[in-house]
């Protein structure tokens, strides 16, 4: 009997693919998802989830409760506590929901693209780099949800060039997405643009005509402004349609003006960071660039390898829709008004995926049959030696986060004044806190007395700030709430002001005190309105 030797040419099954990609992220994701969800020092995600507290109660977005973020991350708040009855942990379960169909929208457009064993690859780096814990992805963060809509965005664009009797439909639903992404963050524009500048190309250079460029882009067209008038029509059955112009559109134009942070040529921030922890996927974007680059210059070359650049499985001209998409999502982040490092993770998908890209062309002559070759071997021991610190860094921010529930300086910071209040008043008693303190709202679980919170107003729009210092002065007196929280220097800010100080506080202190009484402990800076 003849005994025959397995075949070193035998192609993985496609299941054993899929398995080990999904193994390979789990724990990658859970960590991710911890270091997002369990730190304490969060405090905009724990306002968001004040916000969806109160909706759940009745209260309206930008009438009641006034932010100048799109209604998204409310709306999606509200959902997961109306799910857990109130509960944070039906926070936690919609942010993981939405990074698992991140990582599982990412999978399916690599696969799509540039074969399956490229794609487990990909799929891996983007569990690790796009949920970054200094990018705030993952978290219960607006970002966590339109980098989401964008890559549905992209998928059902991909979808709509594979499936030409249903091209319309999932074009349709790719600019449904692209709302989405825009209720999360006004400026989410950055894979649609991509796709404007990928049709611009196929029109100049790919042979298409203006009727192939219109019946991709109506469908598109029709499908945003579906999404568009369905959010309209929420905003006005649970709030005021003027209130959220104002607060997500006027307010937004005021503050980028006033910031110093905001420009037209915006300044680079966050280098050494980048640096730190996105090395593998911004070299292998690089090089990926360069490369083509390279090809195409050298025109006798570009003619033997133009059909090997483009993947089988992608639209045409796949790499000039990567090739934009970094740069504009890049440029939209550098837009923020802070210089927050949160802002890049719009930038994450695209700088992965192209990326993703490199890998395709690192691995594309083996075509998964053959015994890899020492390049490709080499290039594997390369990556996880760039990898790996960046995942220990991320174990370590989740060990941080896990150890901070336990620092009195987080944990208790707030809790006389939680305390008293709930002391102090009824559950349907109205607060008004001077300052931005997102943990009194959630634990003492208390209606907001008035939509503008002074501090926040203040630090965005300065001096622009004074007629709505005055509306919050008027109609605190003319329906005063039940509590409000002021420290000894918020009462010397109403009484003498500071030079730093850019509106007046009129006779607010006064006003505190004949009607306002200080309870103990005094160091909760809680005053009870006197019956």
């Amino acid at each position: 009997m003849t005994i025959t030797e397995p075949s070193l040419n035998r192609r993985t099954p496609e299941s054993v693919i899929v398995i080990a990609t999904a193994l390979a992220c789990l724990p990658l994701l859970a960590i991710a998802q911890f270091a997002a969800m369990a730190r304490v020092d969060d405090i905009d995600a724990v306002l968001f989830a004040y916000y969806g507290r109160r909706i759940v109660a009745g209260q309206q977005l930008y009438v009641d409760l006034w932010d100048n973020k799109p209604p998204g991350i409310f709306w999606v708040d509200a959902i997961g506590l109306w799910f857990s009855n109130g509960t944070y942990p039906g926070i936690v379960v919609v942010c993981s929901l939405a990074t698992i169909g991140s990582c599982v929208s990412f999978f399916v457009i690599a696969r799509r693209w540039y074969g399956l064993n490229v794609a487990a690859v990909g799929t891996v780096m983007a569990a690790l780099y796009i949920n970054l814990y200094y990018y705030r992805v993952g978290s219960n963060r607006p970002s966590t949800f339109y980098v989401l809509c964008e890559l549905l965005v992209l998928l059902f664009y991909a979808r709509s060039f594979d499936t030409p009797r249903s091209a319309s439909r999932n074009r349709f639903i790719a600019g449904a997405c692209a709302i989405g992404a825009m209720c999360f963050r006004q400026t989410a524009v950055s894979i649609p643009a991509a796709i404007l500048v990928h049709q611009v190309y196929l029109l100049v250079a790919g042979g298409w005509s203006i009727a192939q460029v219109m019946r991709t882009i109506r469908p598109m067209a029709a499908g945003a402004f579906a999404a568009l008038t369905v959010v309209l029509g929420l905003l006005r059955a649970t709030s005021d349609l003027g209130a959220a112009w104002h607060a997500v559109v006027v307010s937004n134009l005021g503050y980028v003006t006033e910031s110093k942070q905001s420009r037209i040529v915006p300044e680079i921030y966050g280098w050494r960071e980048h640096e730190r922890v996105l090395g593998l996927p911004a070299l292998l974007a690089a090089a990926t660039v360069l490369y083509v680059i390279a090809v195409h210059v050298k025109r006798g070359r570009s003619r033997r390898e133009s059909t090997t650049l483009q993947p089988a499985g992608a639209p045409p001209g796949v790499f000039a829709l990567l090739v934009a998409w970094l740069p504009i999502a890049f440029y939209l982040a550098l837009l923020g008004p802070h210089r927050a490092l949160h802002y890049y993770g719009v930038a994450l998908p695209p700088l992965v995926m192209l990326a993703t890209h490199g890998v395709w062309l690192l691995m594309r002559n083996d075509g998964g049959t053959r015994t890899p070759r020492f390049y490709v071997i080499l290039a594997v021991l390369w990556f996880a030696h760039m990898a790996l610190p960046v995942g220990a860094t991320q174990l370590r921010s989740a060990m941080g986060a896990y150890n901070q529930r336990f620092d009195a300086r987080y944990v208790d910071r707030y809790r006389q004044t939680v305390d008293a209040i709930l002391e102090h008043t009824a559950p349907g008693d109205r607060v008004h806190s001077m300052r931005y303190m997102p943990w009194v709202y959630w634990r003492a679980d208390r209606p907001i007395a008035h939509r503008y919170i002074l501090e926040t107003i203040i630090d965005q729009w300065n001096d622009r700030a004074q007629p709505y210092v005055d509306e919050v002065i008027r109609d605190l007196k003319a329906d005063p709430p039940a509590a409000i929280i002021a420290s000894t220097s918020d009462m010397d800010d109403m009484d003498r002001g500071r030079p730093t100080l850019p509106v007046t506080y009129r006779d607010l202190g006064a006003w505190i005190r004949e009607n306002y009484r200080l309870v103990e402990p005094r160091g909760a800076d809680v005053w009870i309105r006197i019956p």
